[in-house]
């Protein structure tokens, strides 16, 4: 009776620690994020036609459940925008303590983008904007070696153009998270 005991609470713990998660598949890949991870959908309809351009839902939020046929999702925000020749509405409702639940529709759902916690999705902006100041600080230093410099102090400020450039876009590109495409891709991802 003992040995069965160990036995039993290994099968448990490793049922729940590996057993857990949202999986996403592809043609070629697969990917296996967090429970508890922070994720932002874009679901809706995005078409050109000539009087309704865009008409998309932006959801960011805990996946709970994943249906057959839907997703469920404790919301944090909600944005609905609508593009018309005419007109451009956009509505955004927050909730800070994620009591908005809402279904999505897995044929509506265009693309996924997944953040560790609410900050890094809250701060995505700031981390671009941070890139981009030093791409433009770089590429006014490496103006400012060609035009105005002479001699050695030249060839520093061209390097030290060329670093906060190289930088900065490094910053910007690790500054976004992946983004999972679900429709209009070659190879579309899918809830597993």
């Amino acid at each position: 009776m003992n040995k069965w005991i160990p036995i039993i609470c290994l099968t448990v713990i490793s049922l729940n620690a590996f057993g857990q998660g949202i999986k996403i598949s592809n043609d070629k890949k697969s990917k296996t994020f967090k429970e508890q991870s922070i994720f932002e959908i874009q679901s809706g309809i995005n078409r050109m036609e000539k009087f309704d351009c865009c008409n998309f839902t932006e959801v960011r939020g805990i996946i709970t459940s994943i249906e057959k046929d839907s997703i469920q999702m404790k919301v944090s925000m909600l944005k609905k925008t609508q593009i018309t020749e005419e007109y451009s509405t956009s509505q955004t409702k927050l909730s800070k303590n994620q009591k908005i639940k809402m279904a999505i529709a897995k044929t509506d759902i265009l693309t996924l983008k997944n953040f560790k916690n609410l900050n890094k999705a809250k701060n995505q902006n700031a981390t671009s904007g941070l890139g981009a100041l030093l791409v433009s600080t770089g590429i006014i230093t490496g103006l400012n070696s060609l035009l105005v410099s002479k001699g050695k102090n030249r060839n520093r400020l061209l390097i030290s153009g060329g670093l906060q450039v190289g930088i900065g876009a490094l910053i910007i590109k690790l500054g976004r998270p992946k983004k999972y495409r679900f429709k209009k891709s070659n190879e579309p991802w899918k809830f597993d």
